[in-house]
């Protein structure tokens, strides 16, 4: 702001009015491309006159005509207006996101991410999630090579320039089938049904079933087959669960997958106990980076979001 106290009495309205009448030639052209009354733009030019003491019109035959003190006025007036202009002709600033690439199956991008994108510090970073399934050798080179920033598996990638921590440890799993599946009334399930009916399956499936000998000795083909009767196969657990959801098909989840599902999500499932004599080994989920990664303070402060959103989950 101008130190000069003349500039809170100036209206700065005139500057328009000034710059309409040269440009347009005389005061009855000017008013009406200010679509306002010729009478208006004359008062306007002796408010103009009045703050100067130089004359700044001359009447004529054509009407008034600006001095050569009003055009010096007037060339200073068109370089703010041409400023103002600049400023108003710029696009949005947009603040440059940092962009995080995070490499996972799709589990992790619907039971994490999905919840997370609505918290403030997501409106600092482009997440660029990848569910490609991957080996645990290709994500430690991926860390390595710096094409991913951080890395959300089961098993640790290795090496000394590598740095994990534990997100979540999956210990209860539970069989989820259609709520319009005859399984969804019954109070719980046998090992016999459980075995009888089809399987849709997740590929890679972080989970493993344990077969006491008891099992294996009721069950051989079910040991020769290497699992349940799979009848459905994918990598997609959108895929898994809405096929569950539209069939016969029966599908084993981490209890607070199923749950996430059920409740977060709406998905018309039912949750079902394992049989007794059934159990599934326990799975952790790692967060993974490279100890000298870029982003480094903001994989950190990604990963104790996820922490704390796994401590905190209501199921």
């Amino acid at each position: 702001m101008s130190a000069n106290p003349a500039i809170k009495d100036f209206d700065l309205n005139l500057i328009k009015v000034l710059d309409a009448v040269i440009n347009a030639g005389n005061a009855t052209k000017a008013s009406k491309r200010l679509n306002v009354t010729p009478a208006a733009v004359s008062q306007a030019l002796q408010r103009l006159q009045s703050a100067y003491s130089d004359e700044l019109f001359i009447r004529t035959r054509e009407g008034l005509a600006p001095t050569t003190r009003a055009r010096e006025i007037h060339s200073a007036y068109s370089q703010a207006l041409e400023i103002i202009a600049f400023t108003l002709d710029q696009p949005p600033r947009i603040d440059k996101k940092k962009e995080i690439t995070i490499m996972g199956n799709d589990i992790n991008e619907q039971y994490y991410f999905s919840q997370l994108y609505e918290f403030e510090p997501f409106t600092h970073y482009l997440l660029n999630y990848c569910s490609m399934p991957q080996r645990t050798d290709q994500y430690r080179d991926a860390l390595i090579a710096g094409s991913a920033d951080l890395v959300l598996s089961a098993r640790l990638p290795d090496g000394p320039e590598i740095e994990s921590a534990a997100i979540e440890h999956f210990r209860d799993y539970c069989v989820v089938c259609s709520q319009h599946n005859p399984l969804a009334e019954m109070p719980g399930m046998s090992v016999y049904q459980f075995f009888a009916f089809q399987h849709a399956v997740y590929r890679p499936a972080p989970w493993v079933l344990s077969l006491p000998d008891k099992i294996r000795t009721l069950f051989p083909d079910v040991v020769s087959g290497g699992m349940q009767r799979i009848g459905y196969s994918t990598d997609s657990i959108n895929g898994l669960i809405c096929t569950v959801e539209s069939s016969s098909f029966i599908a084993v989840l981490p209890y607070r997958l199923a749950r996430f599902f059920q409740i977060q999500k709406k998905i018309n499932i039912a949750i079902m106990p394992l049989p007794d004599e059934l159990n599934f080994t326990s799975q952790m989920l790692y967060a993974s980076w490279h100890r000298k990664n870029r982003h480094l303070n903001n994989v950190k402060e990604i990963v104790a979001m996820l922490q704390t959103l796994s401590s905190f989950r209501k199921w």
